[in-house]
This record gives structure tokens, C-alpha cells and sequence, in this order.
């Protein structure tokens, strides 16, 4: 993954970087939607086996595509003396020292843990909340997926002005508000709706982190920045899924989406407010201000 991350620029270039992105998710938004109800005609009609099976051939082409890319690759200098370990502390090094970077990395990390546990949380909502079956357990998890298709290529028409610092940090908070709203749902129709919603904040959020990651980070460090990203973006969501899961295991679903709902709400707000001071410039009469010597 964090191969691919960085290679992303190498193959379109930064002025594209945002548009390849966001027709990325959107691919695989409506391949979301259209592989489960394949997978289970096909499963009907052959078995679980040929599935797996076909699956398996299918990334023949995707093999062939992969020897048809032609990219000049980025190759740094390796540095005299620098081990594994110096490289790696460089890089961490680098992204706290960048306000815009850390920010952004802090953002991924809180709303990977906390806000990415649909694939948990909606089964239990379904079945205890909502009292249905299998069939509207697909079919809101259907309404994810399009609405992050619908996310994804609204990003790839707006995608000329590149990545928007103020769309992630509103995406983060409008996320947290709607996992709040689906704690509060108990219609299977709303539920829908909001979930679909949630799936266009999730693609907005995520298209323009990746993005400004990119398209920010220098080029000799791009690949160490976007093994962070990978960690804290792919890495925390177990982590989340354990959590969301153990309190929709003591409190039911609605206090679990609740309950993360809230806690990526201020942490997301709180990391919001501090890069915002932090980024504030001192009066130039502030006492505080060191003066100069006559």
C-alpha cells in the first residue's frame, strides 16, 4: 500500500494527482456496489468455489496492466552513513515539523479509529436495532457505496483546484456528525439516507487527505510520508473495530455509533483548535513578545 500510495504521482503527475485519486475511489465505490450482487448470482449459480476461482483469474488482467505502465520512477540519493532506522526517524522527524502534514496524519488516525467501523457496527444495528435481515444489511451497506461514489466523482469534477484544507477538516466533523445521527435512527429508510450521506463525507475526506499528503510532502520524503498515512489510515481501523465492537457489545449499536461519534467529534475539533492556535500570530504589542535591544 504505501507503494502504490507514492507511485500514484510518478504515473499522472501532480496537476492530475487529485482527479486519478478520486476516480480511484470511484471505481472502487461502484465495484463495491456491483461485486456483492455478482458475487452472490454467481455463488448461486456455481458455487463458492468457482467464485473464488474467477476471482483468482480475473487479476490476470490486472497483472497485465501493471507491465503496461511506463513511469519515470523517483530514485532519492541515499544518504552516507543513514541506516534503516536514522531513515525512518528523519521522516517522523519531518512530518511533525510540518504544521499542514501532522495536522492532516492526526485527522486520518482519529477518524480511521473511530469513524470506520461500518462494516461492525451496521450488521448489529440491523439485526437489533432495526429488527430486519440479511437483505437490508445489503442493501445499507449498498448506500455506503453510493454515496461514496457519488462522493468521488463530484471530487473528480472539482478537482482542478486541488486538495481543500477546509473540506478535510469540515468532512472530519460533518462525519462525526452523522455517525451521531445514525445512534439516533430508527427507520431503516433513514438509516439508508444517512449512511449515504456518510459514504460522501468519507470520500471527501479521505480523496483530499491523500491528496494534500501527496502533493505537499517533498519528493524525497513522499514515501516515507505515505507509509505513515498507510499505517494510520489502513492500521487504525482493526483497532476502531475492536472498540466500536466491544461497546455495541455492552451498550447495543445506537450507544456505539453514539459513542464514536462523540469521541471523533472533539478529538477532531480539538486537533482543529490547536493547529488553529498554534498557527496564530503574536500582537506585535503583546507583553509577552521579546523586545529588541536598543
Amino acid at each position: 500500500m504505501p507503494t502504490r500510495q507514492a507511485f500514484n504521482i510518478e504515473i499522472v503527475g501532480k496537476e492530475d494527482l487529485m482527479n486519478a485519486i478520486a476516480l480511484n475511489s470511484a471505481t472502487f465505490n461502484l465495484a463495491r456496489i456491483i461485486g456483492p450482487a455478482f458475487g452472490a448470482l454467481m455463488m448461486a449459480l456455481l458455487g463458492a468455489g468457482w467464485c473464488f476461482l474467477l476471482n483468482g483469474l480475473s487479476f490476470i488482467a490486472v497483472l497485465y496492466g501493471l507491465t503496461r505502465i511506463q513511469a519515470t520512477p523517483y530514485v532519492r540519493e541515499k544518504k552516507q552513513g543513514a541506516g534503516l532506522l536514522n531513515e525512518i526517524k528523519d521522516g517522523i522527524v519531518y512530518i511533525a515539523g510540518d504544521r499542514l502534514l501532522s495536522q492532516t496524519l492526526l485527522l486520518v488516525a482519529i477518524v480511521g479509529t473511530l469513524a470506520y467501523n461500518f462494516g461492525v457496527l451496521i450488521p448489529v444495528l440491523t439485526k437489533d436495532v432495526l429488527h430486519l435481515q440479511e437483505q437490508t444489511y445489503g442493501i445499507l451497506m449498498s448506500c455506503i457505496g453510493i454515496g461514496s461514489f457519488g462522493g468521488a466523482m463530484a471530487m473528480s469534477f472539482l478537482s482542478k483546484g486541488g486538495p481543500r484544507q477546509r473540506l478535510i477538516l469540515f468532512s472530519s466533523l460533518l462525519l462525526s456528525v452523522c455517525l451521531l445521527l445514525l445512534g439516533l435512527m430508527r427507520s431503516p429508510y433513514a438509516a439508508g439516507v444517512c449512511l449515504a450521506v456518510t459514504g460522501v463525507f468519507t470520500i471527501l475526506f479521505a480523496t483530499n487527505c491523500n491528496s494534500t499528503l501527496q502533493m505537499h510532502a517533498k519528493d524525497e520524503y513522499r514515501a516515507r510520508v505515505m507509509s505513515v498515512y498507510s499505517l494510520v489510515f489502513a492500521g487504525s481501523t482493526p483497532l476502531g473495530n475492536f472498540l466500536s465492537g466491544l461497546a455495541a457489545d455492552r451498550f447495543g449499536a445506537s450507544a456505539a455509533f453514539l459513542l464514536c461519534g462523540a469521541g471523533c467529534l472533539l478529538l477532531c475539533a480539538s486537533v482543529i483548535l490547536i493547529f488553529r492556535i498554534r498557527r496564530m500570530p503574536v500582537p506585535a504589542d503583546d507583553p509577552a513578545q521579546p523586545t529588541r535591544a536598543a
